[in-house]
C-alpha cells in the first residue's frame, strides 16, 4: 500500500521543520514514520493531520509501539502525553529507535551507540566462541571484520560523531503504523 498522499498532506500543512524551504516535517521508510516539528503544539497538530489520512486509508498509529522524543535547548522541560485521535496517549521518551538507530533526548541531536555495542561484543563472542584459540589472528581478525564491525557500524552515518550538531527541530515523534 503507497501512503505517499499522507506526506502531501503533512507538507500540505504547512506544519514541522523546514529547512530553506524544503520540508522536513516527515521521514518514511515502509511503515515507520517520523514526524519532526518545532513545538509540542505543532507536533499534535502534525499527529492529527498524519492520523485523519491514514484513518481515510484503513490505517491507524499503533499508540504502543509509538512515542515522542525531545531534542534542542528545552529537551529537559516535562510534557504532557501527546493525545491522539483514538484518545490514546503518546509518551515521552529519553530514547527512541528508529530503523535500528538509536536517538537520544539532548540538547543536540545524538544517538546512542550502546546496543550497537552491546551487539558487537555478542558478535565477538560467538565468533570467538567457535574458533578458540586454535585459529591464527588473522583468521579470527577477518572474521571480526566481516561479522563484526558491519553491526558496529550501521546507521552511524546518521549520527554525528563530534561533540555537537544543530538541529532546528525541538521535538521528534515516532508511529508504527498497523492496518485496521
Amino acid at each position: 500500500m503507497f501512503i505517499d498522499s499522507d506526506v502531501d498532506k503533512i507538507k500540505a500543512s504547512g506544519l514541522g521543520c523546514y529547512i530553506r524551504h524544503v520540508c522536513l516535517s516527515v521521514l518514511l521508510y515502509a511503515d515507520d514514520i517520523v514526524l519532526l516539528a518545532p513545538s509540542v503544539s505543532a507536533l499534535e497538530k502534525l499527529l492529527s493531520v498524519c492520523e485523519t489520512e491514514l484513518r481515510w486509508m484503513d490505517m491507524v498509529i499503533n499508540t504502543k509501539k509509538s512515542s515522542c522524543l525531545r531534542v534542542g535547548p528545552r529537551y529537559l522541560i516535562n510534557c504532557n502525553n501527546i493525545i491522539n485521535i483514538n484518545k490514546a496517549q503518546l509518551e515521552w521518551r529519553d530514547e527512541i529507535r528508529y530503523l535500528g538507530v538509536y536517538i537520544t533526548s539532548s540538547n543536540v541531536y545524538s544517538c546512542s551507540f550502546r546496543h550497537s555495542k552491546q551487539a558487537v561484543y555478542r558478535s565477538f563472542n560467538t565468533i570467538f566462541g567457535k574458533v578458540d584459540r586454535i585459529d591464527s589472528e588473522e583468521v579470527v581478525l577477518e572474521l571480526f571484520k566481516k561479522k563484526c564491525l558491519p553491526v558496529l557500524l550501521y546507521g552511524t552515518e546518521t549520527c554525528p560523531m563530534k561533540n555537537h550538531v544543530s538541529l532546528r527541530c525541538s521535538l521528534l515523534s515516532t508511529a508504527v503504523l498497523s492496518k485496521c
